[in-house]
């Protein structure tokens, strides 16, 4: 019971690590440039101008041009979510193949054991690699047509 308390834990603090990166600050989208810094002035003007339902983002300093409301944009948006799972559980098995590598105490079907889990989840994180590159190469494809 300890061993999956650790294992559970372990798998918890991995995926917030990786997750982290994608928090990102509140969104502030205004729709005048009077209260825009310096900086971003000429960009809120040009955003504002291309289309009157755009909205600036001042903590990011983008142009917001609405949100994804089209089925291949939520298929699309669906397909990536499930193959940064998919990636990010290939990792976290390649490292719990390699714990159980280096607890294997020389034991020939441990070693085994643990170089399948390594083998396997590589070529999980290479299917999910490839399959990233197909789901973007057809949308790029569909949305150039």
């Amino acid at each position: 019971m300890k061993k999956l308390t650790i294992l559970v834990a372990s798998v918890v603090a991995v995926l917030g690590l990786a997750l982290a990166p994608m928090a990102r600050p509140a969104y502030a989208a205004v729709t005048d440039c009077k209260d825009v810094p310096a900086s971003q002035q000429s960009g809120c003007a040009a955003c504002l101008v291309e289309d009157d339902t755009n909205k600036w983002d001042e903590v990011a300093g983008t142009c917001d041009r609405g949100t994804k409301s089209g089925l291949t944009d939520i298929v699309h948006t669906v397909i990536n979510v499930m193959l940064f799972i998919v990636g990010i559980l290939s990792v976290v098995m390649i490292i719990f193949g390699g714990i159980r590598y280096t607890a294997s105490a020389g034991n020939k079907t441990q070693v085994d054991n643990a170089k399948n889990t390594i083998i396997y989840a590589v070529v999980g994180l290479v299917v999910a690699i490839v399959a990233f590159a197909l789901v973007q190469w057809v949308f790029s494809a569909l949305a150039g047509s």
